[in-house]
């Protein structure tokens, strides 16, 4: 081979297959196809799913609701048998079951079952353990350290959920304490003479009425200024008497008078 003679490994490169060229082709007449039905057609075929009519795999299965299945935590069993492998004292955690090989990832939670026997002292870490394990394991002398049960010995921080409830439990205690202490001043407290206290506000009311100034209809009472302005309408009698005082006392009518009386005397 030269240093340019590249050349494609054998069955890299295939011939295209030939379909509808005759029957020598090995393709020809159905093309593969079969004979008739619907995936025969051109355009032909059904949609992923279907299932010829009946009620497909999609539909049969029930989703209704919540499920745990995606979040629910699987364990890998360890069983008291395979502890046999370590030497009495040993502390068993995920990193010594690693080393030892009975477990072949730290990805996955590990639990200890009572199943087969023990016959060596050992410590137990960080792993979840039923209680017939737990009691075959400190039987022996053994202990099992569980930071889970140490946390809740010690009292997790709670929630905001549990804080809210404390809060109003609170808040409603020290409101009924109020009002029992209400109920109890009032219980105590001597009863006082209502009479008394309903006329002497109703007497006030009375004279507070009758100091108050009635503002008359055609005056009108400044608020700053102690003086009375006259009003419109007394300006305008005012020139209508004097008009008829000069008529009265005109010659007119005082020639008038003397005539009319004249006339009384001749009849």
């Amino acid at each position: 081979m030269g240093e340019f003679d590249i050349r494609a490994p054998r069955g890299a490169v295939k011939k295209k297959k030939m379909l509808g060229r005759g029957t020598g082709t090995g393709y020809g007449s159905t093309a593969g196809r079969g004979t008739k039905g619907q995936n025969s057609r051109s355009g032909g075929g059904v949609r992923p799913g279907f299932e010829g009519g009946q009620m497909p795999l999609f539909r049969r299965i029930a989703r209704r609701g919540f499920s745990n299945y995606p979040f629910k935590k699987t364990y890998d069993i360890v069983s008291l048998d395979k502890l046999e492998k370590y030497n009495a004292g040993e502390t068993v955690n995920m990193d010594t079951l690693l080393d030892k090989g009975i477990i072949r990832s730290k990805k996955r939670a590990v639990k200890i079952l009572a199943n087969g026997t023990l016959t060596k002292k050992l410590t137990v870490e960080n792993i979840r353990v039923s209680e017939k394990a737990r009691g075959i394991i400190e039987s022996l002398g053994g202990e099992v350290k569980n930071l889970d049960e140490e946390a809740k010995k010690r009292g997790k921080a709670p929630s905001k959920q549990e804080k809210a409830v404390k809060s109003y439990e609170q808040t409603s205690l020290k409101a009924e304490e109020k009002s029992a202490k209400a109920k109890v001043e009032k219980a105590t407290q001597p009863k006082k003479e209502k009479s008394a206290e309903k006329k002497a506000p109703a007497k006030a009311q009375k004279k507070g009425a009758s100091e108050k100034t009635v503002k008359p209809k055609g005056v009108n009472i400044a608020k700053k200024s102690s003086t009375v302005k006259p009003s419109t309408k007394q300006t305008e009698k005012e020139p209508k008497k004097e008009a008829k005082a000069k008529a009265e006392n005109s010659p007119k009518t005082a020639k008038k008078e003397t005539e009319q009386k004249g006339e009384s005397d001749g009849k």
